[in-house]
């Protein structure tokens, strides 16, 4: 995993392979260390392949308690099994994540947000 904070509250993170609940619970942990109230997420887990169910709900669980401090979070992602698990959480946390399956809409909103 491949994780910056190029901003204040914009986190990017890099992900391949499968998503495991020890893999999620690393993210959690750079998010965390983040001292910004408002946050914005790029996902580049293009690569992933699947995911262990508990690292959903980690993820989500947090997402769900943090809500307030969500701004977006946009995911690329191409497997079906982690669009549709995307897709899922999404309507846990209000429809905040941007599902994107090729890196240009991704990377324009990654770079006005580096910028802002």
């Amino acid at each position: 995993m491949q994780a910056i904070e190029p901003r204040p509250g914009v986190l990017h993170f890099v992900v391949e392979r499968r998503l495991s609940t020890e893999l999620a619970r690393h993210i959690l942990d750079f998010v965390e260390h983040s001292r910004s109230q408002q946050l914005s997420f790029f996902h580049d887990w293009s690569k992933v392949t699947g995911y262990d169910t508990q690292a959903r709900i980690t993820i989500t669980s947090w997402s769900v308690k943090h809500r307030s401090r969500l701004v977006t979070a946009h995911m690329l992602a191409r497997s079906k099994i982690v669009r549709m698990g995307v897709s899922v959480a999404n309507i846990a946390v209000g429809g905040i994540a941007k599902l994107h399956e090729s890196q240009r809409p991704g990377r324009r909103s990654a770079r006005r947000a580096r910028r802002s």
